[in-house]
């Protein structure tokens, strides 16, 4: 059965002046308002789409506030949170929600203070005592891939796995979360879950936040461990609408220009069949067009630049591999081959060492200049303010400010390499010049001699 119709109960509420209906498998429907245009989440079940933190946000709205003002009223105080007791930030099902404060937030629930602690391999205490132990757990990004909406079913499961880990008295070991936390748990089995669980502490990788879906999923590298093609990130695959291709997001999506069973299943058909201009996949949301597209022998894949065909909007890089006689589309998230970034809109790095050009960090460098453009989007232009690369550290830390109309303009972006693909992160974001002078001095190790900065109490 489909999640989104997987509910007995449904309520109405309304939230910072909309009107919603809820269902109790955290499904949220926004009712059209009269006085406005239709938008496109307007009079559609949905669970939101993955964002900041993880969480899921319906227009930017977080999902979780409205499920808990529609099952458990609105926040008693105006600075209270939303806990998810099962820590999984994309299961709004009502019973794993509570408003509580922040405080509360970390230290009235087991779960929290359990999974800090297999974070960072330390007793709450010292991490209470010294933050920056969680901080640098946390330095690459909180691993959130392992979240998604759940079924009742699957909910238990994880409840089950950490009633196991609460009652554990061995020695908390860094590592990660997965899709198995989802699966059964066998009581039969306890003899043995000790070991499955120090398999997993050490070989599962995490991957970029994405909100996993409803089908059943397949793991990319289940397809290509043989070949060992290295994609840009490791996601999960969907069904798509056509029966040869899967897909890298949850939406069912028909892809026009992928071969058809009675021609060729192979990389080069599927190049015969694309054209600039031409229409190249369609969902219940809109239709896509092919903007340009270019193949990577290096990472044996083709790259299709897509752009919406009602707005002409850039939507980013799908990356398209052939294994087995299934076309994989993997959404890169950016706008330029062999890239990653961290934030949500996809962009173009045009410093970026090109296909032609060596492919490392010491060229990405070469590539920069004081006062040049480093990233364009949707939303505007970000020129350069400072760079440095640190050849040691294998990364490269840039100052930036964007021209868009946006709080925070200046931000830090760290810059590495790896598995063929130029990560960017954002590690700070501030409101002045010099909070971003001051913070970029003090990533490259060097002394401040400015003294305060306005960002310093923001």
């Amino acid at each position: 059965m489909n999640l989104l119709n997987d509910f007995r109960v449904e309520k109405i509420c309304n939230y910072k002046n909309e009107k919603y209906s809820v269902r109790d498998n955290g499904a949220i429907y926004r009712h059209f308002c009269f006085d406005k245009n239709k938008r496109l989440l307007d009079n559609r079940w949905t669970f939101g789409r993955a964002g900041r933190g993880g969480y899921l946000y319906i227009a930017g709205v977080p999902a979780h506030r409205i499920v808990a003002t529609a099952f458990h009223g609105e926040s008693p105080q105006p600075d209270m949170v939303v806990d998810h007791k099962d820590t999984n930030k994309q299961n709004n099902r009502p019973e794993n929600l509570r408003w509580v404060t922040k405080e509360e937030n970390i230290l009235n629930n087991p779960n929290t203070i359990r999974k800090i602690e297999y974070i960072t391999g330390r007793p709450i205490n010292e991490v209470l005592k010294n933050p920056k132990i969680l901080r640098e757990a946390n330095k690459n990004k909180q691993n959130t891939s392992w979240m998604r909406p759940v079924s009742k079913e699957e909910a238990k499961n994880l409840q089950k796995w950490q009633k196991y880990w609460l009652n554990d008295d061995k020695k908390c070991s860094n590592g990660a979360m997965g899709e198995w936390v989802f699966s059964s748990f066998d009581r039969k089995k306890d003899e043995v879950v000790e070991t499955i669980l120090e398999d997993i502490r050490n070989t599962v990788k995490p991957d970029s936040w994405r909100p996993k879906g409803i089908k059943e999923q397949t793991v990319i590298s289940d397809y290509l461990q043989s070949d060992k093609i290295e994609t840009s990130e490791n996601k999960y695959l969907y069904d798509s609408l056509n029966e040869n291709a899967k897909q890298s997001w949850i939406t069912p999506t028909e892809f026009l220009c992928c071969p058809r069973l009675d021609e060729e299943q192979s990389l080069e058909q599927y190049i015969n069949n694309l054209k600039n201009g031409k229409i190249f996949s369609a969902n219940e949301y809109f239709k896509t067009k092919i903007d340009n597209y270019i193949v990577s022998t290096e990472k044996k894949v083709l790259i299709v630049r897509l752009s919406k065909t009602d707005t002409n909007s850039p939507l980013g890089l799908l990356e398209i591999l052939c294994k087995d006689g299934v076309f994989l589309h993997i959404d890169t998230g950016t706008l330029t081959p062999n890239t990653s970034q961290d934030w949500k809109t996809p962009s173009e790095f045009l410093c970026c060492p090109k296909f032609d050009e060596e492919q490392s960090l010491q060229q990405y460098s070469k590539n920069l200049e004081i006062g040049g453009i480093f990233s364009r989007n949707v939303y505007g232009l970000a020129k350069i303010i400072n760079f440095f690369h640190d050849s040691e550290k294998g990364l490269i830390i840039i100052e930036i400010c964007a021209d868009s109309a946006v709080i925070e303009r200046y931000k830090l972006i760290r810059i590495t390499y790896e598995h063929q693909t130029f990560f960017h992160d954002t590690i700070g974001s501030y409101h002045t010049r010099e909070g971003g002078d001051k913070y970029f001095t003090l990533k490259i190790g060097k002394e401040w001699t400015g003294g305060d900065v306005f960002d310093d109490f923001c």
